[in-house]
């Protein structure tokens, strides 16, 4: 499921997002995130650690942050859904050892 919806769907635009998360949920509702949890199906994963479950990305961004004061603005990341999710998906790859060209 998570495969053939990033495959086919990894280089759509948001509002194709939205109806390519509808045309997935009417073909395959038991695979899919439950209705009633606002979003599209971007904005879950599976995760392992919770026996497969669908779970928020949201999960994952820290809820405070810390950083030193002293930092200049434009050095600091502060973690939000898309950076973490691009660094789960750099971490995946790296460690797989895959080249994407």
């Amino acid at each position: 499921m998570c495969i053939r919806d990033r495959s086919i769907g990894g280089s759509v635009d948001e509002y194709s997002r939205k109806e390519l998360d509808q045309v997935l949920r009417d073909i395959d509702a038991t695979h899919c995130p439950s209705l009633s949890v606002s979003g599209t199906i971007y904005d879950f994963f599976v995760s392992i650690e919770k026996g497969g479950e669908w779970t928020l990305w949201e999960e994952k961004v820290p809820q405070t942050v810390k950083f030193d004061p002293n930092t200049t603005f434009h050095k600091l990341v502060i973690d939000t859904v898309d950076t973490v999710r691009n660094r789960e998906l750099l971490e995946v790859l790296i460690l797989s050892l895959i080249h994407i060209s």
